[in-house]
């Protein structure tokens, strides 16, 4: 992986890498509000759920994954559209 600052390139290592991600999702997690944080399970929940019950693999991130996504939610779910921002930033965050 490598991170690019403004003059120098780091590169780390696989085991700099597999050392630092822990660190990494736990202060990304901390930084988010608990009800935030609470949102984004919910979704992420509904996402994974959404793939369980159309056999789809876990997680399929392509766009007709998650126009269907979408579609089902706003249509069959009834979430409203203010919702489904919450529920794509969750995907995104995770």
């Amino acid at each position: 992986t490598h991170l690019h600052t403004h003059t120098h390139t780091l590169t780390l290592t696989l085991t700099e890498e597999s050392y630092l991600q822990p660190i990494l999702v736990d202060l990304a997690l901390q930084a988010l509000a608990p009800r935030t944080l609470q949102s984004y399970w919910t979704a992420w929940s509904f996402f994974k759920c959404f793939h369980s019950s159309h056999s789809l693999s876990f997680p399929s991130l392509d766009t007709l994954t998650l126009s269907s996504l979408i579609t089902y939610a706003h249509t069959v779910q009834k979430i409203k559209i203010s919702t489904m921002k919450v529920y794509l930033s969750s995907i995104r965050f995770f």
